[in-house]
């Protein structure tokens, strides 16, 4: 089943599943925060490695949206462009970046991702997302 995705809230929606890339944890959900961002940068052609949505709870407070990825200079010097100064790119080394969004709290946090993923879709168009289904034995 293919899904179109326009909006941060319709990636939001999906249980998209990735596995670590030194493969030592399973396959797991990606948190939906990042999950118009992850598959926004595969569409560039990024391999994404980590990554993170920030959270506010007193368990995990983390006010900040993180996703690591590799990728040609070509395409982060792309994406850079789009960033509409709400984020950052971070270099990290010869082919690996990091993606990085400061958060004051959820509010803040819910209003620039919308406003980041609407600035991605207008200059990247609509993300077509294919699921898979897999049972336990194949994942």
């Amino acid at each position: 089943m293919e899904y179109i995705i326009s909006s941060w809230q319709d990636a939001k929606r999906l249980n998209i599943f990735r596995r670590s890339p030194c493969g030592l944890y399973p396959m797991s959900t990606l948190d939906k925060g990042v999950n118009y961002f992850i598959l926004a940068l595969e569409k560039l052609g990024c391999k994404t490695m980590y990554s993170c949505e920030g959270h506010f709870s007193k368990k995990h407070y983390i006010p900040q949206l993180y996703i690591s990825f590799l990728s040609k200079k070509t395409q982060a010097v792309r994406l850079k462009n789009i960033l509409c100064n709400i984020a950052k790119l971070e270099h990290d080394g010869k082919d690996e970046y990091t993606l990085r969004i400061d958060f004051k709290n959820n509010k803040d946090k819910i209003q620039k991702l919308t406003k980041l993923a609407k600035q991605w879709n207008k200059i990247l168009g609509s993300i077509k997302y294919e699921t898979i289904l897999m049972t336990k034995k194949s994942a």
